[in-house]
């Protein structure tokens, strides 16, 4: 199923990648709003204020790679590491204000239990185990299209990755630790777009480009490999034995970063950029490629669709049809086939095509 990955374009891991940040989004802004509901006024405002400030340092130390303060190594510091400052920072203004605020904190009750037991796969007669099928084949293919995605939007042109990616093996491993997981009634694991997405940037060594339509960020080479992974989750099996200090963070904070998580995923998304263009004056439209090479009418059109195209995965997100979401998570692939019988083929494939940021300075004589 991998090899279907060749109808798999850009169309489609933009809509993936701005629904991510849109669900992000929608569940911080709900944990918010509940706050309000459940909690004093000066808890609820303190939520506000943790919440924003979270995201707000986050960002600002994320772009702070682009800046011309401090040594490159401290900027590239502080932005690979943004948002567990970020955390640092509020938890402590968070700790200020415990004796007038009732805040939640993050609760890790039997995160010490590592005992596991198979699961008693005769529990229900045979008729339900064979009735479950039908919507273990849905997120069957939920999850092989959240990983190969996931994996397709990582190794983007403008990354500039050297090693040529493992779609195959990679879907054996999820599909192994599925049936392990499986097994034992543990939770299953598959690639994290946002997360797998900034892994890559962190990895990145970049420059800053200023141009007639702002700053950019190129992306020079990543230093790829497989020890930061793995360390990566060997912390995580040593945050055991930091259950105490973990639960002196309040909610709050995380519901900052579910707003910096829905933030980041719109950098650099095209959809989102063009969505951008009707707000603004069309003689002050950005001198990006395809602009320059696509009637205006044309963008508008695909856009709109696109847009449609969002608005349908949202849609049954939030409804009684999730069951079947990636059904039409699926039909994203025969919409964009569709969309060369309504506009110009040769249109619709700049629209579509894996333009670097490099690419389109080139083109531009930048």
């Amino acid at each position: 199923s991998s090899v279907w990955l060749s109808y798999l374009t850009r169309f489609t891991d933009e809509v993936f990648v701005v629904l991510t940040a849109v669900i992000y989004l929608e569940k911080a802004v709900r944990l918010i709003a509940h706050s309000f509901e459940v909690k004093d006024y000066a808890t609820a405002l303190s939520t506000v204020v943790l919440s924003v400030g979270t995201c707000g340092i986050a960002i600002f130390l994320r772009d702070f790679r682009s800046r011309t303060f401090l040594r490159s190594w401290a900027r590239n510091f502080l932005a690979d590491f943004g948002t567990v400052i970020a955390i640092g920072v509020m938890a402590w203004l968070a700790w200020t204000m415990k004796t007038s605020t009732n805040l939640d904190h993050v609760q890790l009750s039997g995160a010490g239990d590592l005992s596991l037991s198979l699961v008693d796969l005769t529990a229900l007669p045979l008729k339900w185990i064979l009735l479950c099928a039908l919507p273990g084949a849905f997120l069957a293919i939920l999850i092989f299209l959240s990983q190969q995605i996931t994996g397709r939007v990582c190794n983007a042109a403008d990354l500039n990755l050297t090693k040529g990616p493992g779609y195959h093996l990679d879907l054996f491993v999820v599909g192994v630790l599925l049936i392990i997981s499986s097994l034992f009634g543990l939770p299953w694991l598959v690639a994290a777009t946002v997360r797998s997405l900034n892994h890559v940037q962190a990895l990145s060594s970049s420059h800053a480009l200023d141009t007639e339509d702002g700053g950019h960020v190129m992306i020079d080479r990543v230093l790829e490999n497989r020890l930061s992974a793995i360390g990566i989750h060997v912390l995580i099996a040593c945050s055991l034995l930091l259950t105490p200090l973990l639960a002196k963070i309040p909610m709050a904070c995380l519901y900052g970063i579910f707003l910096y998580m829905g933030y980041v995923s719109f950098s650099g998304n095209q959809l989102f950029q063009r969505l951008t263009l009707w707000f603004q004056d069309p003689n002050l439209y950005p001198p990006t490629h395809y602009l320059r090479k696509v009637p205006t009418r044309t963008v508008h059109i695909f856009t709109a669709i696109q847009f449609a195209a969002l608005a349908l995965l949202c849609g049954v997100q939030y409804s009684q049809l999730a069951l079947f979401f990636p059904l039409f998570l699926g039909l994203m692939v025969p919409i964009r086939l569709m969309m060369d019988r309504v506009l110009d083929p040769a249109h619709v494939a700049i629209l579509d095509a894996e333009e670097t940021v490099e690419r389109e300075f080139e083109h531009a004589g930048l």
